[in-house]
């Protein structure tokens, strides 16, 4: 089930792995190290860098109100290279995402002001965790969809309703959304918190 990219020059490189629905949901991705030996100085330099990057991608997430799960997913794409890449992986998220009952396709479920037809659906399991599913017509919004799924199920709603929105931003993901995208991502964000509310004791 894994796709793997890969270019002259380039070494792979395993980002991470996750799992949506029991399936791996990260790809393989190349990373460019150039032709060629590296020098022991050079090494220590990239070794600096990749440190430095992660550092402050641990420091922006601290105050975004993050899940585990949605705070783990998030710095793996900001690892990612290339928008391209990220925009991939979003469309692989959404060949993932577990199918949506048709009988919660109703019109109560739709989430207004998208672009795209889309369906959010909150539920309590056992433990009184939200558990959410998704769908979308379009193969972008529905890795978007697939997203906030992974990383809102298994939460509180105090936990759900804390996260900003500015996550996408720290994910590298805003780059590949149109606005009218992003004003859809945000109201279905926007949509699954209000749903969790609705279930709060």
């Amino acid at each position: 089930d894994h796709a793997m990219f890969s270019s002259r020059g380039c070494v792979l490189l395993l980002v991470s792995v996750v799992h949506i629905g029991g399936a791996g949901a990260f790809l393989n991705y190349p990373l460019a190290r150039g032709r060629g030996m590296v020098g022991v100085q050079g090494a220590s330099s990239s070794r600096a860098m990749r440190l430095q990057s992660k550092n402050q991608i641990l420091m922006a997430m601290t105050d975004l109100g993050l899940t585990p799960e949605l705070e783990k997913m998030t710095k793996q794409f900001a690892m990612v290279p290339d928008p391209k890449m990220r925009y991939q992986q979003l469309l692989f998220f959404a060949s993932k995402l577990p199918p949506m009952d048709k009988e919660l396709q109703v019109e109560e479920n739709k989430v207004k002001g998208c672009q795209s037809v889309v369906y959010v659906h909150a539920s309590k399991d056992e433990s009184g965790k939200i558990v959410f599913q998704g769908d979308s017509d379009s193969q972008l919004t529905k890795g978007l969809a697939a997203l906030l799924v992974r990383g809102l199920s298994g939460n509180t709603v105090d936990d759900i309703v804390k996260v900003s929105p500015e996550f996408i931003k720290e994910a590298g993901l805003a780059v590949s959304l149109t606005p009218s995208r992003n004003n859809g991502f945000l109201n279905m964000l926007n949509s699954m918190k209000n749903q969790a509310l609705a279930l709060k004791d």
